[in-house]
């Protein structure tokens, strides 16, 4: 593995873990809104987990947000 993916996947799970920390929530989608990443105070708000949150669209779970169903 190349120097750079190693610190492309150790900068992801120090961004998870910051995001972990923080009482605000935090949801990273995709340009459609399929949720690629959630921490924990988001999900704990929403009342899922995070497995069951991830790959999901985030309209399945916050029905009046701004995402357009085209993406």
């Amino acid at each position: 593995m190349s120097k750079g993916i190693d610190n492309l996947d150790n900068y992801g799970l120090i961004f998870k873990e910051v995001l972990d920390l923080t009482d605000d929530g935090f949801v990273i989608t995709s340009p459609d809104g399929t949720i690629l990443e959630i921490n924990n105070s988001y999900w704990d708000f929403l009342g899922i987990n995070r497995e069951y949150a991830i790959g999901r669209n985030i309209r399945d779970f916050i029905k009046n947000t701004n995402f357009s169903k085209e993406g």
